[in-house]
């Protein structure tokens, strides 16, 4: 967040994790590789809920 004042240099939100804009790439590098998603792939998710688009 552009010019957020947080206390402490980051707040968790629901559960996201909000840092100020002149944070975020030094608290991206910090970040390990997560493990693979489980589930379904969210394209394959999306076309089998979505109806292929049509060109009228």
């Amino acid at each position: 967040m552009e010019g957020a004042p947080i206390d402490g240099g980051e707040l968790v939100f629901d559960g996201i994790r909000i840092v100020p804009a002149d944070r975020l790439v030094p608290v991206l590098r910090t970040l390990g590789r997560r493990k693979a998603a489980t589930g379904p792939h969210p394209g394959r998710l999306a076309a089998r809920l979505f109806k292929p688009y049509r060109r009228k």
